[in-house]
Formats: C-alpha cells, sequence, structure tokens
C-alpha cells in the first residue's frame, strides 16, 4: 500500500514536471479554442464593457491565448513613460486587434503563447501613434544590442558605396585599416568593372555583389579616378562595421570624419579620429553626417565634450513628472580650435542632428570661441528621444520618453535644423559629390577670413 502511494505521488510529480515544461515553453496545455478570422473581427466590433486595459480588451474578444502578465507589465510600462498623449483603451485594444488579424493570424501557431504574446506586443506598440516605438523578442534584443555594440564585422574589402547618375557604384567612403586603403582606393573613386566583369552592362546591385566573396581571395577591381583608369587588388577579409571614418585631403589640407551612427565604440573611434588629424595638422574638420539617422545619446554627448571647452551644455530632456535633465560636455580639457563644417541631409536624424544642433548653437553663443558652418539640407527634424526597458525573458520595448533640446532650448522637433548654405544632392561621375564639394568651400571661407568676422 505503501509502494502504491509513493508510485502515485512520483506519477502526479511526473506529470506536473511535464504541465511546466509545456508551460515554460510556450504552449500551455488547456488552451482555449482559436476563433477563426472572420470570428476575431466580428468579436472586435463586440460592445463590450469599458475595460481598464488593453489585455483585457483582448480577452474578452477571445483572442488566442496569450501571456496576459506579461502583456500588462509592458502596458504599465508605456503609460508611466510615454511622453505623448495616449488614446482611450478601447481605441488601442482595436487597432491592436485590427493590427494582429490582419497582419499575424495567419503566421503565428494560435495553440503557441509566445508566438501569439509576441505578436500581440508587437501590434500593441503600433496602437498609440508613437512612430519609433517597438517591441522585441530575446532573440531579436539580443541582435539589437550586438548592432548598438558597433562590433560587428563583415567579409569584404570595406568600402561604402552608393550608386552614381550613370548607374555606377561611387566609393563614398574607405573604411581605415581596410583592404581597400591598403590598395589605395579613394573616396569618389567609381567603380568600373569587378573581374573583369563592366558595371554598365551587369548593373549596379551585381557589382556591389561581386566585391562580396570568399575571405582571403583576392578580387580584381578597377576604378575611374578623374580620367585615370587603375586596377587594383584588395584581398577580402573580415573588417569591423565602422561608424567613424576619417581621412586627410591633401590637397586643402581638411580633415574629413564621417560619423555613420553613434553606438558604444563611436566616441572612442570618433576621438581618434580627431587626435589623427590634429596630429597630421589638420586646418579645419568637415564632419559628413548625411545618411544618419542617429543612435546612442551618450556617444554624443562624449563626442561632443572632446571638440569643445569643459561643462557647456550638450543637451537637455524632461521624463513625464520629473526634473529636467541637463547633459553637459564633460572635463577632459580637450577642445578643438579649428573652423568646423558639418555636412547633413534629410536623413540626418535623432542623435546626429543633436550634434548638428549643438555646433550651431556654440556657433551663436558670444562665449564660445568655435566657427561653425552648416551645409547641405534641412535635417529629418527626430527632436525625441526613446528609452528601452527590458524584461526578465531577454525582450525589451523601445518608447519615446522625452522631448529634447540643444544648447539654446529651442526644440526641432518636425522641423529639423536648417543648413546655413543649401546644397542640393547631385552625386555625377563627372562633378563628384556636389554637397561635399559645398562643405570644402564653406571651410575654405572659414580658414581665410579674419578670425574676428568669423562669428
Amino acid at each position: 500500500m505503501k509502494k502504491c502511494r509513493i508510485r502515485f505521488l512520483a506519477g502526479i510529480l511526473c506529470v506536473l514536471l511535464v504541465i511546466f515544461s509545456l508551460l515554460s515553453s510556450g504552449c500551455a496545455l488547456f488552451e482555449r479554442e482559436a476563433p477563426s478570422k472572420d470570428q476575431l473581427s466580428e468579436n472586435i466590433t463586440r460592445p463590450d464593457g469599458k475595460w481598464s486595459s488593453v489585455a483585457r480588451y483582448l480577452y474578452e474578444w477571445e483572442f488566442p491565448t496569450f501571456n496576459d502578465d506579461k502583456f500588462l507589465a509592458v502596458e504599465q510600462c508605456v503609460e508611466a513613460y510615454y511622453c505623448g498623449e495616449l488614446p482611450t483603451k478601447y481605441e488601442m485594444a482595436k487597432t491592436c486587434a485590427d493590427l494582429f488579424v490582419e497582419h499575424f493570424y495567419d503566421k503565428v501557431d494560435l495553440y503557441n503563447r509566445s508566438e501569439v504574446t509576441d505578436a500581440l506586443l508587437t501590434c500593441y506598440m503600433a496602437s498609440f501613434g508613437d512612430g519609433y516605438a517597438a517591441y522585441r523578442n530575446a532573440s531579436a534584443y539580443e541582435d539589437f544590442t550586438g548592432d548598438m555594440s558597433g562590433q560587428n564585422k563583415f567579409v569584404g574589402i570595406g568600402i561604402r558605396v552608393r550608386k552614381s547618375k550613370e548607374g555606377l557604384p561611387y566609393v563614398l567612403s574607405v573604411i581605415n585599416g581596410s583592404p581597400a586603403e591598403a590598395v589605395g582606393i579613394k573616396r569618389g573613386d567609381v567603380i568600373i568593372s569587378v573581374d573583369d566583369v563592366i558595371a554598365e552592362e551587369s548593373g549596379y546591385e551585381e557589382t556591389v555583389d561581386r566585391i562580396s566573396g570568399p575571405e582571403g581571395e583576392s578580387v580584381s577591381v578597377t576604378i575611374r579616378r578623374g580620367d585615370e583608369l587603375i586596377t587594383l587588388k584588395p584581398n577580402r577579409r573580415s573588417v569591423a562595421d565602422a561608424t567613424v571614418l576619417y581621412s586627410m585631403d591633401e590637397a586643402t589640407g581638411y580633415g574629413l570624419i564621417e560619423i555613420v551612427s553613434f553606438k558604444e565604440k563611436t566616441a572612442a573611434d570618433f576621438k581618434d579620429a580627431i587626435d589623427a588629424l590634429e596630429s597630421g595638422g589638420a586646418e579645419g574638420i568637415i564632419f559628413d553626417l548625411r545618411n544618419n539617422l542617429g543612435g546612442m545619446l551618450e556617444a554624443v554627448v562624449n563626442m561632443i565634450s572632446y571638440l569643445v571647452d569643459d561643462s557647456l551644455p550638450v543637451v537637455s530632456y524632461k521624463y513625464n513628472g520629473k526634473p529636467e535633465t541637463k547633459l553637459n560636455s564633460g572635463t577632459d580639457g580637450h577642445a578643438v580650435k579649428l573652423p568646423m563644417v558639418v555636412l547633413v541631409n534629410e536623413y540626418t536624424a535623432s542623435a546626429a542632428e543633436i550634434f548638428t544642433a549643438a555646433l550651431r548653437d556654440y556657433e551663436l553663443m558670444e562665449n564660445v570661441e568655435l566657427d561653425v558652418t552648416i551645409v547641405g539640407k534641412n535635417t529629418f527634424g527626430k527632436g525625441v528621444m526613446q528609452r528601452v526597458f527590458a524584461f526578465p525573458d531577454g525582450s525589451a520595448i523601445t518608447v519615446t520618453v522625452a522631448y529634447y533640446n540643444p544648447p539654446l532650448g529651442v526644440n526641432y522637433h518636425g522641423i529639423g535644423v536648417a543648413p546655413d548654405v543649401t546644397v542640393e544632392d547631385d552625386l555625377s561621375v563627372t562633378g563628384g559629390d556636389a554637397q561635399l564639394k559645398a562643405a570644402f568651400d564653406a571651410m575654405s571661407e572659414l580658414v581665410s577670413a579674419p578670425k574676428n568676422e568669423n562669428k
């Protein structure tokens, strides 16, 4: 009898372990029947009561089983930190539900709690009008954090290209220390052929694809530089995906720093670039922030700190119900006493706009000795900041939490930062990069102007 009881208890324990295993993997044993797509659409239109959460609406509309505790935690986080005005619970629930039916119903396992929860939270984050809000499951968040570290690598020769007006790859920049730099490929070179395949015949995309290939193998690249055709053979290898690229223009003595994005390693790489150009005798520095969509606020503050005197205001922001936070330049004692030109376009956004607006404002301040000209197109106009909130299961949400303001306090959200010199984008083989040329011209004016006329 005693043995039977022990076996019975052991059997109960095994069943409980199986149930726990299934639940923890996202597959509950007792999921309610998932309604048809038509039935779910009909349920969404039911005049239910005024529930206090979006999760409750979804439950009452008989959505497939989801992790309501996690959903409620995300809701509460959004309500506490989102800096805008939220729609009613019903409006958010209906938008969330409609998006799920339209985009996810036929793509997820309706009996997998994790899949359904991920899909519903993706829809929820799109339900309240924050264009920068996002939900990432554990895998996607891991990829996101890896990308923001700036440590990713790729196999290639280390160039960034763009299609010219003739449809040929135009070298925008060369990664420092890359195979391309080693063989002498330079900014402004036009790729005519790759491994003897003519670019005009194969097309832009195929030409760019041909540059990539197995690590360790060489690739024959014929470029046009002015009226000269040059064939070079860099060896493909693993190249760090640089966020800062720099070079010295030998003809003018001006330094050029291209800031691709603002990631964890960007500030350190930026300081290395500044040091290299200063020690090389640069007479001025051009910062190219075109197509830079932003990144980490901390990186911008550290970079500005290296350019200007200590304790200057860089950016300020204010959370809901919290005192204003002001971030000033650090106390590293380093400042660049050279004229600066900032090159921007309509895809210069977020952190890149903070960088641009800060230098613009310093040029306007009487107590700051800095000569700055902004060249290009009006910037994107993203004057709001986001914050990432991570959850115990490894997932995370991104929410807009505040407006940020440059040193003189004028927010530019939806407006952008206007250039001092407006130049249309004109990338042609014969004329080169019109905006970059204008930046060099603006630098020449700053360098040649008497010191007391630069302000």
